[in-house]
């Protein structure tokens, strides 16, 4: 499976051979395997990844390669959103950076991360069509733990996810928290019977919801999506419910994107995220 690559922004001058400190990971030895399919990727299912990547085709690619597997995926266009990522949440297992993307490269949005050590538990993994020696020891050098080469190979990820990681046990996991209640309560006034009652209008209102979105997007209306998913954001905005907040506007801005329809991978992620909402509604009460 093949990525196409574009280069938008060059390698800062007077910086390609600094090396940055970079902090120690254990890693497990890669078993010798066969050929890796999407399936193998179910192992690593609990694992949440960020993925800076500028290209709409690139993170099409890399979304519907991990759909369905249990991977969380949260997605960064520039090194500059990276990073503005992290400073909301660090509970990511591992982050896949671009090496060339406007405003912030990923050269210097790794340096940037490698000098907060609240993020040292995270390694970063190089994309890029780079792969000459003194390329990959450029990344390296700025703090990058490993290098993907593009077009990307299934099996090369298989293995730095295998290395990188730990398989997540499916007794012991407990998916990320999607409801907010502190702040869902706060925009109620306090008042637990209101918010209690929008939170069941809810789940009335949406718990099919996957199944209206995935229709209006293959059929191409993409005006019906877009109010459905502009009532969602709104909702989901009060009630507190941040994760899938995201991922609504994330498909909704995706909208804009009609050659490529990068939108359609994304519904499996909002999928699972709604599952997970509508548990923790019920279990609220």
């Amino acid at each position: 499976m093949g990525i196409i690559i574009q280069i938008y922004s060059k390698r800062p001058r007077g910086t390609q051979n600094m090396t940055t400190p970079t902090p120690h990971f254990n890693t497990r030895a890669v078993p010798s395997h066969e050929k890796i399919t999407k399936e193998n990727f179910k192992e690593f299912a609990g694992i949440h990844i960020l993925v800076a990547e500028d290209n709409l085709i690139n993170q099409k690619v890399i979304k519907g390669l991990l759909a369905g597997t249990g991977i969380e995926i949260t997605m960064a266009d520039d090194g500059q959103d990276a990073l503005d990522i992290l400073k909301r949440k660090n509970d990511f297992s591992l982050i896949l950076m671009d090496a060339h993307m406007p405003r912030v490269d990923g050269f210097e949005a790794t340096r940037t991360i490698r000098k907060n050590a609240q993020y040292n538990h995270i390694p970063i993994v190089a994309l890029s069509g780079d792969i000459a020696p003194d390329d990959v020891k450029k990344m390296k050098n700025a703090g990058m733990q490993e290098h993907l080469a593009k077009p990307l190979k299934i099996s090369a990820l298989y293995d730095v996810f295998y290395a990188y990681t730990q398989k997540v046990s499916q007794k012991n996991h407990v998916p990320p928290q999607e409801l907010n209640i502190k702040n869902g309560l706060k925009i109620c006034g306090n008042d637990e019977a209101f918010y209690k009652e929008l939170l069941h209008d809810f789940r009335n209102m949406y718990k099919d919801s996957t199944h209206l979105l995935g229709k209006y997007l293959r059929a191409g209306q993409l005006k019906k999506a877009d109010a459905l998913l502009l009532d969602i954001v709104g909702l989901t905005a009060n009630l507190g419910a941040d994760s899938f907040h995201s991922i609504a506007q994330e498909i909704k801005a995706a909208l804009k994107d009609t050659t490529e329809q990068s939108y359609l991978t994304l519904v499996e992620q909002y999928q699972l995220q709604l599952n997970h909402l509508l548990l923790e509604i019920k279990k609220y009460g």
